[in-house]
């Protein structure tokens, strides 16, 4: 009851602003890669990723969100968060890794703040009360690329709820997975639908210990 009630409010709370979402995400990879596409192909692994977080906070920044806020500190790796203030949801923005994560989700490593995120018991409010002020439910909006040979051929994009920090080799248990789409709500599907071989196009990122905050 829990997970299916705490994933149609995320769905319900995606719906006026994934499309926006899905387009902003999709310009700002574009952008990055024409930034800084050569010096990732001749090494500097990670850079892509951290480089499209920014881009995404800038086509973000003056839209009309529908309740989302922008947070983090950019200085810190690029950190981005999005938080519903009336639901308390406040999500992480994460690239998948799924040749190094087994089912994509990237652990918490180290870092306190981070397992300690990934460790957050899933608790849902009672349906007809209202939310208390301090809520935060904390989630992951993950992304990946569709196809790793073509950036042009867009992204996708889920909210996960992990249970623990995980560990290397392992899949990261979750109790809550949700689909996106650009038109807003869920996908049918259950299974997360990204390739494979994405680390083909973006080389893995190592999670230092408080250095780097956010993959």
């Amino acid at each position: 009851m829990t997970t299916e009630y705490m994933a149609q409010q995320v769905a319900d709370v995606f719906a006026p602003v994934s499309g926006l979402l899905f387009q902003s995400a999709s310009n700002a990879l574009v952008l990055a890669n024409n930034r800084v596409g050569d010096l990732v192909s001749q090494g500097d692994t990670g850079l892509l990723s951290r480089t499209m977080r920014g881009d995404f906070r800038a086509q973000l920044t003056g839209q009309e969100l529908h309740g989302f806020r922008i947070e983090g500190n950019p200085a810190r790796n690029g950190e981005l968060y999005l938080r519903h203030w009336e639901t308390g949801f406040l999500l992480r923005f994460l690239k998948e890794s799924r040749r190094t994560y087994p089912g994509g989700v990237p652990i918490a490593g180290y870092n306190s703040a981070r397992r300690e995120w990934w460790s957050q018991p899933l608790q849902a409010p009672i349906p007809g009360l209202e939310y208390p002020t301090d809520r935060e439910v904390k989630l992951l909006l993950l992304w990946d690329l569709v196809n790793a040979a073509s950036i042009e051929q867009g992204i996708v994009m889920r909210v996960v709820h992990p249970t623990a920090p995980g560990r290397y080799g392992s899949s990261v248990p979750l109790d809550l997975n949700v689909e996106l789409n650009a038109s807003g709500g869920m996908w049918d599907q259950l299974q997360f639908v990204g390739d494979d071989d994405l680390a083909d196009f973006f080389p893995d990122e190592e999670i230092g210990d408080g250095e780097q905050e956010a993959i």
